[in-house]
């Protein structure tokens, strides 16, 4: 995913060494993860890791920046500290139970992508819901609005 935040700064979030086909990597690689790059205002870029591998998504809370990632199947948020330049730690976006399923993807709609148009994020997200003896296995999709 990427954003500009409120103060010019373009951050991309992406999987790292998620190795499905070829030979893998060197060993002096990066280990696997989701990482964070971040673009100064003066054009200088940074990284560092920001969770286990999985999705991530941002969107702007109020003149904050924040990071949605799927950690261990769950959906944690995390709220960029400009000043010094980190995330904070991942806090829980829902209680343990909810969502019934590990997301099998997150996209968060907000005025900046251009895909809605109201201030509060969307987050969207999928999953497969567990065959029993009486139903077949089925995907659902969801959305909650983000305040």
């Amino acid at each position: 995913d990427m954003t500009v935040s409120p103060s010019g700064e373009v951050h991309i979030a992406y999987m790292w060494n998620h190795r499905v086909y070829g030979d893998p990597l060197p060993e002096s690689s990066s280990t696997v993860g989701t990482y964070h790059a971040v673009r100064s205002p003066d054009g200088t870029w940074s990284k560092a890791p920001l969770s286990p591998l999985g999705i991530a998504g941002f969107h702007q809370h109020y003149n904050t920046l924040q990071v949605i990632t799927q950690v261990y199947g769950k959906l944690h948020t995390q709220t960029w500290n400009q000043s010094a330049q980190q995330w904070s730690e991942a806090v829980p976006l829902m209680k343990a139970d909810s969502p019934p399923v590990s997301a099998g993807f997150i996209d968060v709609l907000n005025s900046s992508s251009g895909s809605i148009t109201t201030k509060i994020p969307i987050l969207v997200t999928d999953g497969l819901l567990p065959q029993t003896p009486e139903t077949t296995q089925q995907r659902i999709l969801w959305s909650y609005g983000l305040k």
